[in-house]
């Protein structure tokens, strides 16, 4: 389920190309008095052609146009607003539409703990976010909390994670077992031995395509039975989203 919580990530190097182009393809409509046919397939073609172009999913993208091509032709352009205006209004619509519709709040409505888990690609950077994550938990659910890594692959990151949130003065779970299994199983009995609200979990990087990755995944999350499991994402991430 995606998860939105503000301030705290942003996207504007993500989107900023996509968004010149698809700002450029709807400057093309200009002062038009009316939404033809023939404009609203321009449009929606130049809008197409920007989408695949930064890697937007082949699907995702002609249902996107034909939702916009089917509201831009289907409705009555309302009097106080330009055919651009309103032609811009229903690409952001159907924008919000694909991206989740709206913001979805973290599921606390579990018996303690409750456990969200943040995967991703290597270097997608799921460990800084999970320090923003933890921060966001406690300053505004107000929430205890339990940080645990079980990222026994990655160089140090065990230890770039205990540094942070100890420097935020938050609780890490800090193990000598080096295998993601039996982390996750301390990590999960510390966490209910501490009567903490919610246990926030740093995962290792892993692709769609590294079976046993994939399946150690998979693993810990029997383990953790996790009410969140949020993705990190970069620009980077493409078709692998999927």
């Amino acid at each position: 389920m995606p998860f939105f919580f503000p301030a705290i990530i942003f996207y504007p190097l993500m989107f900023e190309t996509l968004t010149q182009k698809l700002l450029a393809s709807l400057r093309s409509i200009g002062s038009r008095t009316r939404l033809t046919e023939e404009i609203v397939d321009e449009v929606c073609r130049q809008l197409k052609t920007n989408l695949l172009d930064a890697d937007v999913n082949v699907k995702v993208a002609k249902d996107f146009i034909d939702a916009v091509r089917r509201k831009s032709l289907g409705v009555e352009v309302q009097k106080s607003l330009s055919p651009e205006q309103h032609f811009i209004r229903i690409v952001y619509e159907e924008l919000c539409s694909i991206m989740g519709g709206k913001a979805t709040p973290l599921n606390f409505r579990v018996r303690p703990p409750a456990v969200i888990m943040v995967v991703g690609l290597q270097g997608s950077g799921k460990t800084t976010s999970v320090v923003k994550l933890a921060r966001h938990i406690r300053e505004v659910h107000k929430k205890s909390l339990l940080v645990a890594s079980v990222d026994v692959y990655r160089p140090a990151a065990i230890e770039q994670l205990s540094t942070q949130i100890k420097n935020l003065g938050y609780d890490h779970f800090d193990s000598s077992i080096m295998e993601a299994r039996p982390r996750a199983v301390l990590a999960k009995e510390e966490a209910i031995k501490q009567n903490a609200e919610v246990l926030l979990v740093d995962t290792a990087g892993r692709l769609h395509i590294d079976r046993e990755m994939m399946a150690e995944i998979q693993d810990l999350a029997s383990v953790f039975s996790p009410v969140e499991i949020l993705l990190a994402v970069d620009a980077m991430t493409g078709q692998d989203a999927r």
